[in-house]
């Protein structure tokens, strides 16, 4: 556009200067968002004005000739889909592009210099300061400032800038030299923080090697801005919808921003538009797994225009029901998206459903001693977990944690804090309720030993905060390991256990000693049953490389498997014949009982292998009372007190455990003779 707005076609034949010369770089007048196409009215010239982001097009010049204009070369037209290639992106003055003046792709001749203020040539739309070498910062700073261009321009005549001739000369408006360099080298478009595509250049990839002397030449021209990095912004012609972000309005459940089975979830979706100003959007919402998720209002819109680079949340929510008995589940859902033009788009975001059985309770201060935890949990088939890290959420309190069966809580290497006071007060309500606790760090018991806690929750005493010894082994009665385990950890507590507990793992070396502990509370009228693992050491510096030890997976198996087998016990949950899809275990009746006793359950699905199975209160199976598949349905079984040899069991605590598929469920019954 001329400096009146009106739109202005630049004749291939003319000289390179007078051609940048007519073209006046603004952002209030982009030429580039010119609608006279890419065939100039009359003169047979090219239009340098109407690009697209909408596929693969590259800025090319007519034939013979490759004008040094900022439309012509290498960011003439971008693409948020890729990249373009080397043949197709022409630079001003690179060997192999033919220029207006005969050249061989070396400019040559004095440059004229340019009156103006560089305010009215060069205005910037927005910039940033970020380091040449830190391609992962500016990846983010390009991501959040939207879909930039810029055309560099290097000089080389000023002092510190020998040794650019070979790139051609085009005059900076803005400051008096004899020979100026072109150079367009620069990247564009992101569609995730950390992807980022880029054009190539002469200099190589430059987003990809950082190099320093594209940062430094680019510095120089745009120093007198004040600003180390300068962007002059590219306006696309089509929109380009993203999904942003969303949340979860679960109100008229428990409120507690997670979709639970059996709950109305109003969703509330948030786009970002990063192309040209989109009108009448509308989106359609679907998910991966319409079995668990039943959406009830699958359309959302938005009136008000979406503008370039805006983050805009829809006017109304999506609308799902939780189906009641739902697993937990990781569910894509699917955003597809129209406006006006004909333009559609989808994309794609997860949102958890219910609860996973375990929650990991990040407490190392801010380090990283989560990072083995998260590799052995990711290593389970079809695992899922929640994390809660103390540095950035505070402590987990009481509620939180009895949403979880089984709670896994790590201090790493921390030496104070590794647990407070309001922390035990949470632990403790939380075994109360029946909880499983895998509690392990190597500084837990030099800290809080002398705290009733220590003794009276973990039943444990503290011998020594150190050991030389880095060869653990079970002992004979464990009930997570019986074989060896190496553990390098530096500083390793040496504990012993109190009252009911039991030893799980030793130290082997002259001294000995206690590495962990096992507790179940099933000992007197208001035993819960929960059930206690603690390590005096960080479980993470376990060693997974010997071919003749227990490696981390194995034991989190051990570790789980133990805890499970009485977590989740509660008491009658409400039953209802009538809804045979919801997968449930009834209390046994009469409880406590004598002679035998009646226990009933339903399955929501045909085909699946299923389990009943009576354990003692240390675990051990005591009887099989169904083990094979069966169908869809409600199921009444009877068991006569006996195990599987035959003989009447004892009096006391026993636990039956219901499993079909990946499912499983958990109830207490007592045995009374």
């Amino acid at each position: 556009k001329d400096q009146d707005g009106a739109c202005v076609c630049i004749d291939p034949m003319l000289s390179r200067q007078n051609a940048y010369d007519r073209l006046r770089y603004s952002a209030g007048r982009d030429c580039r968002q010119s609608l006279c196409g890419f065939g100039c009215p009359g003169a047979g010239g090219t239009c340098l004005t109407s690009l697209t982001t909408s596929g693969y097009q590259c800025g090319t010049c007519p034939e013979g000739y490759c004008e040094g204009v900022p439309a012509t070369y290498a960011g003439a037209v971008l693409t948020l889909d890729g990249l373009c290639t080397e043949e197709c992106t022409h630079y001003g003055c690179d060997p192999g592009c033919p220029l207006s003046n005969g050249g061989s792709g070396q400019c040559t001749g004095d440059c004229p210099d340019v009156e103006g203020p560089c305010g009215d040539d060069f205005m910037l739309q927005s910039f940033f300061a970020q380091p040449t070498d830190d391609i992962p910062g500016l990846r983010d700073a390009i991501y959040h400032h939207g879909i930039m261009i810029t055309g560099s321009h290097v000089c080389e005549g000023q002092p510190g800038c020998d040794g650019w001739s070979s790139y051609g000369c085009l005059c900076d408006p803005c400051e008096l030299c004899t020979s100026r360099g072109t150079h367009s080298w620069d990247f564009v478009g992101y569609n995730a923080p950390d992807s980022l595509f880029y054009f190539q250049n002469s200099w190589g990839y430059w987003s990809q090697d950082g190099r320093g002397e594209v940062g430094n030449s680019f510095v120089r021209r745009w120093t007198h801005y004040g600003a180390a990095w300068g962007f002059q912004g590219f306006t696309p012609t089509a929109p380009r919808l993203y999904y942003a972000d969303h949340s979860i309005d679960d109100s008229s459940g428990n409120n507690d921003g997670r979709p639970d089975p059996g709950e109305t979830v109003d969703l509330w979706v948030s786009v970002r538009n990063v192309g040209a100003q989109a009108d009448s959007v509308e989106a359609t919402l679907s998910s991966s797994n319409p079995s668990a998720v039943n959406i009830t209002d699958a359309t959302a819109s938005r009136v008000l225009p979406v503008l370039h680079n805006a983050i805009v949340t829809f006017d109304d929510p999506f609308v799902f029901d939780v189906v009641p008995g739902a697993e937990c589940e990781d569910i894509t859902f699917y955003l597809a998206m129209t406006a006006a033009g004909g333009y559609a788009e989808t994309d794609s975001f997860v949102q958890r459903i219910g609860r996973p059985d375990v929650l990991l309770v990040d407490d190392d201060g801010g380090a990283s001693n989560e990072e083995p935890f998260q590799v052995v949990f990711q290593g389970r088939e079809d695992f899922l977990w929640d994390e809660h890290e103390v540095e950035t959420e505070g402590s987990p309190d009481e509620v939180l944690l009895s949403k979880f069966p089984i709670v896994v809580w790590l201090t790493g290497d921390d030496t104070t804090n590794t647990v407070t006071g309001d922390d035990t007060l949470a632990l403790g309500a939380f075994l109360d309720g029946g909880g499983g606790l895998f509690l392990t760090g190597a500084n837990i018991g030099e800290e809080i030993n002398s705290w009733p806690f220590y003794s009276d929750r973990l039943h444990a005493g503290f011998v020594s905060g150190t050991t030389a010894s880095y060869v653990l082994d079970g002992v004979p009665t464990s009930a997570l390991c019986d074989t060896l385990l190496i553990c390098e950890e530096p500083s390793k507590d040496v504990i012993e256990p109190l009252a009911e507990a039991d030893t799980a793992l030793i130290y082997l070396d002259i001294d000995g000693g206690v590495a962990a502990i096992t507790y179940v509370d099933s000992v007197g009228p208001g035993a819960t049953g929960h059930r206690l693992v603690y390590f005096g050491f960080d479980f993470g510096w376990i060693d997974d490389q010997s071919p003749m030890t227990m490696h981390k997976p194995e034991l989190m198996d051990s570790v789980l498997t133990w805890l499970m087998l009485v977590t989740g016990v509660s008491e009658e949950p409400p039953f209802d014949p009538e809804r045979p899809h919801v997968f449930s275990l009834k209390q046994n009746s009469p409880n406590p009982f004598g002679a035998w006793t009646t226990i009933s359950y339903v399955l929501p699905s045909s085909g699946e292998r299923v389990c009943l199975r009576v354990y003692n209160i240390a675990g051990q199976l005591v009887r099989a009372i169904v083990d094979e598949p069966q169908d869809a349905g409600m199921y009444t079984v009877h068991w006569d007190g006996r195990n599987d040899r035959g003989s009447r069991v004892s009096s006391g605590v026993y636990f039956y455990r219901l499993e079909a598929g990946s499912r499983s469920l958990v109830r207490k019954m007592v045995v009374l003779k």
